[in-house]
């Protein structure tokens, strides 16, 4: 609260976790649920990352608003989940493609497309990582990747788990730079729990120079939000 003290570290911890669990009981993962984020409305599907429950997609998301998207750049938000980024993005720019593995998600972001009056800007597809994408290339690629490393069981899992050698992070360094337009850049969200460890030298061996956008402190982690580019 604004001129209140400030909780110590322990009140905070324990304030973050009681709300984790408010929220897994009243965002139920076995049904469809509707939830007004910002000014929109985003209908969550069972086995799709849910928005509301962690947070990270929504400040991905909202961060749209700062990254000078414009209305004729092309777009592409890979992952997308419930195509929280992709509506957001679509806010700016009349040309964006969603992409996901994950069947579930893609008839989610589907949904929102029309539920926030933007199907005409959002084309959603269904394909791994740039396989809806082969010969296409953009202005700005959106990222939320899984942040940890290791195998998913079910669909729900691939928007945590990337792969345990062949994770996601190191498929999508390797090939981005073939879908970057001229002066094309890449928007990243990270996070201090991630357990992929070898971005910075993958980043290097693809020749793409990283900087670091904003950060926000999230109690038990703290996001950073990247862009990088091919070094020219």
């Amino acid at each position: 609260m604004k001129g209140g003290k400030k909780l110590s570290f322990p009140r905070r911890i324990f304030k973050f976790f009681k709300y984790r669990i408010l929220k897994l009981l009243i965002f139920r993962k076995d049904r469809p649920t509707l939830h007004k984020i910002y000014n929109n409305y985003f209908l969550i599907l069972p086995n799709v990352f849910h928005p509301r429950l962690y947070n990270t997609s929504v400040y991905f998301a909202k961060s749209m608003e700062r990254a000078n998207i414009k209305e004729d750049d092309s777009v592409l938000e890979i992952g997308t989940g419930s195509g929280i980024g992709a509506v957001f993005a679509a806010q700016h720019s009349k040309h964006v493609i969603a992409t996901d593995i994950n069947p579930f998600a893609v008839r989610c972001a589907k949904i929102n497309a029309i539920l926030n009056n933007l199907q005409d800007r959002i084309d959603v597809r269904l394909g791994s990582m740039f396989e809806p994408v082969e010969n296409e290339k953009f202005d700005l690629i959106l990222i939320h990747p899984p942040f940890y490393m290791g195998k998913p069981t079910n669909w729900h899992e691939t928007a945590f788990k990337g792969g345990e050698e062949n994770h996601v992070c190191h498929t999508f360094f390797s090939n981005v730079s073939k879908y970057l337009k001229p002066g094309g850049r890449v928007r990243m969200l990270w996070s201090t729990i991630a357990d992929y460890p070898d971005m910075e030298k993958e980043l290097e061996e693809n020749n793409l120079v990283i900087s670091k956008i904003e950060e926000k402190d999230n109690i038990t982690e703290i996001l950073f939000i990247y862009e990088f580019k091919r070094n020219n």
